[in-house]
């Protein structure tokens, strides 16, 4: 499952493999954004291309309405059909890292918390083990 807030660009990378289980680079592969209503948010979203071991991506931008999404991936390439599904989670609380602040925050967070757990012996001044 792809988790996004609403309005994040939505970043999809698909691996297209023939029959044999080699990599195919000549796939035309598409896909449709579907709600939980049945309703195409996005309809023919393509993928495209990148190399490698037949990895293709495509990139959307999420829908406003919190809630539950249905990606439904379809295409063909010489000798076989494609056919997958991915589901988007839409939530509103998600949120991106923005910047570096925002990570020094966390950190200094983390050091809080395992400040919080550390016991020190009143005597000796040690360190104690401590599993809440």
């Amino acid at each position: 499952m792809i988790e996004v807030s609403p309005g994040d660009e939505v970043v999809v990378y698909y691996q297209v493999y023939d029959l044999a289980s080699g990599p195919v680079s000549d796939a035309t592969v598409t896909a449709d954004l579907i709600d939980s209503n049945g309703n195409k948010i996005y309809e023919g979203i393509e993928f495209s291309y990148i190399g490698g071991n037949g990895i293709y991506v495509c990139k959307f931008t999420a829908p406003d309405e919190d809630g539950y999404y249905v990606l439904d991936i379809a295409g063909s390439y010489s000798g076989g059909i494609i056919y997958d599904i991915r589901t988007i989670h839409v939530r509103s609380e998600y949120r991106r890292i923005e910047s570096v602040v925002d990570i020094i925050a966390m950190v200094k967070l983390v050091e809080l918390l395992i400040a919080t757990f550390t016991v020190l012996d009143a005597i000796s001044g040690e360190i104690v083990d401590f599993n809440p």
